[in-house]
């Protein structure tokens, strides 16, 4: 296990001398805050409207608000996340300083472990540091903190499966940007596949990010789609690992 530290923390020391990391986490703040306005704005209009009409209170704050913002931030993270580990792998053959890492006693397993683990959690920062957003409307209204911690759950399971997709995009191609496209749009895919049959319970809509990370957006937290994102994640490790493997024995 100490190999696999090692290489996160080495992972994380270069990500935090990167500006390109820091330009992602401001990108990301910015866009968070133009869309929590731009979501505020449309919620503010809807509830007057309502209270003109029906005379009812404020609808729930989580779903009519901070669910639908959460879910717009999960889309930027499908870009976000794979430009995190577009060099990950990448940079390493492009550098050839990766026989150096093939002849540590370190099985390609542990290699991919330690990268995925410096950048899941460089993004787990990145994504918890946008928090205070909902903290900031918990001023003026309720907010369900379960809810809230189901939602951002959500966002750590998908941002893992994110970078497990970056690395093996990074382990299957020599170059970052190339790694960043395949990345990006195998991501999209993905994620627009639970989109197209409108019964979550079809296989297809099974087989999509969107149909596993919804309901936990809105604070209902089930063991399969918790399982999926395990899965899953886990299997772009393996693939990972196997180009890694390739790459060594050749």
């Amino acid at each position: 296990m100490r190999p696999v530290l090692a290489l996160a923390l080495r992972d994380l020391r270069i990500r935090l001398r990167r500006p390109a990391s820091w330009g992602l986490a401001v990108a990301l703040h910015l866009v968070s805050g133009i869309l929590l306005i731009v979501l505020l704005d449309a919620h503010v209009a809807g509830v007057a409207m309502a209270d003109d009409a029906l005379g009812t209170g404020s609808p729930s704050l989580h779903e009519q608000l901070v669910a639908p913002w959460l879910g717009n931030l999960a889309l930027v993270l499908l870009v976000i996340g794979p430009a995190i580990t577009m060099g990950s792998l990448a940079d390493e053959v492009r550098r050839g300083t990766l026989p150096l890492l093939f002849s540590a006693p370190m099985s390609a397993g542990r290699m991919v472990a330690g990268a995925f683990l410096g950048a899941w959690t460089w993004m787990l920062a990145v994504v918890g540091s946008t928090v205070w957003f909902p903290c900031w409307l918990a001023l003026y209204a309720p907010v369900d903190l379960g809810s809230l911690a189901a939602a951002y759950a959500a966002l750590a399971l998908l941002s893992a499966e994110l970078v497990a997709l970056g690395l093996a995009a990074s382990a299957f191609t020599r170059q970052p940007a190339a790694a960043l496209a395949l990345a990006c749009a195998t991501a999209m895919g993905l994620w627009v596949v639970g989109l197209v049959d409108p019964d979550p319970t079809a296989w297809l809509s099974r087989l999509g990010m969107s149909t596993h990370v919804r309901d936990m957006l809105l604070g209902i937290v089930r063991l399969s789609d918790v399982a999926w994102w395990i899965a899953t994640t886990g299997w772009w490790l393996l693939a990972a690992t196997d180009r890694l493997d390739a790459w060594r024995d050749g």
